[in-house]
This record gives structure tokens, sequence and C-alpha cells, in this order.
């Protein structure tokens, strides 16, 4: 049975390589293979149009070249000093975590840890890993299965399933 599926498989190998053309081949002047060998220029957007960005609006297209005036990159330098004597007056660089509302519900994580993903569900790619017994703070319960949080120690935030989280953390309980 085996020489019957090689022969076959030698038989089907030599009809393409016939068909498609043999040593003959030559791609037609329209196909992908001809356009693709024309510069290999990857196509550009339009001037003006947007696309949409991870918060679910639409954000405009960066520009195509470097910030430079002879389109060569500009080197920048960043400094997130907020002390008076920085250059630009002091001002303040915020690189923390978002803030967290006052009126957010503290609850700690169960005795498993569980996925932080990007969205409510798990077809949303996993983010981080959250420890048994971190704390977070609820963002958003849009009453589902699903709560928007965010990590305390880490500042990090997404979606946990509602059932991973202890219901609240409350002072008197001890750390995990």
């Amino acid at each position: 049975m085996w020489r019957f599926i090689v022969v076959v498989f030698g038989f089907l190998a030599l009809a393409f390589y016939e068909l498609s053309g043999g040593a003959d081949y030559a791609p037609r002047p329209n196909s992908l293979q001809v356009r693709a060998e024309i510069g290999n220029v990857r196509p550009q957007a339009r001037p003006g149009s947007t696309r949409p960005n991870s918060a679910g609006g639409d954000m405009p297209d960066a520009p195509a070249k470097a910030a430079g005036t002879d389109g060569k990159p500009t080197r920048v330098s960043v400094s997130l000093d907020s002390s008076d004597d920085a250059p630009g007056g002091g001002a303040e660089a915020s690189t923390g975590p978002p803030d967290i509302p006052a009126d957010a519900e503290i609850r700690r994580v169960s005795d498993m840890s569980t996925n932080l993903r990007d969205g409510p569900g798990i077809l949303f790619p996993r983010i981080a890993v959250v420890a048994p017994g971190s704390e977070v703070a609820v963002m958003d319960d849009p009453g589902g299965d699903w709560l928007r949080l965010q990590v305390l120690a880490t500042g990090r935030v997404g979606w946990v399933p509602r059932w991973t989280l202890k219901v609240p953390a409350t002072a008197t309980e001890p750390p995990n």
C-alpha cells in the first residue's frame, strides 16, 4: 500500500509541474508574482485616513517620515525628573498607574492565580497573571461574568472572571 501512495504522490507532483508550465514557466503579466517583484513596495495609507485604535475610537495615521525636516530620524532626550531644576521648568510626568477612583471596591484574588485579559472573555489575549491573594480595585462592573479591574501591586488594568475574586477584601482579613 505504501508503494501505491508514493507512486500517486510522485504522479501528482509531475502533473503539477507540467500543468504549471514546467521549465518554461513564466508568470502572467498581471499576476501577484509580477506585482510583488515590481519594486516590492508596501501599500501606503491615503493621506488623512484613520484606523481604529485599541480604545475603539479612530486615530489618524502617523506621518510617513520622521520628525526631522530632512527626513532623517531626530534624537529626542526625555527626562522624567519633576524637580524645579529640570529643563522645562519642572513639568510633571506621570509614569505610574492610572488613578483609582475613591469609591472603587477593593477585592482580593481567590486561592488560585487568574489570567488578566485585554477584554471581557477568554477570546481576548492574556496580558498578565495575577497571583493568589493580590488586591485589586474594581474599575468597571458591567453586570456580566467579567470585571474590569486594576491590580494594586503592579498598576496593570484588565479583565478577570467575577468568580476568581473574593468579595470584598477587608482590613481584618489576613493576606494569603
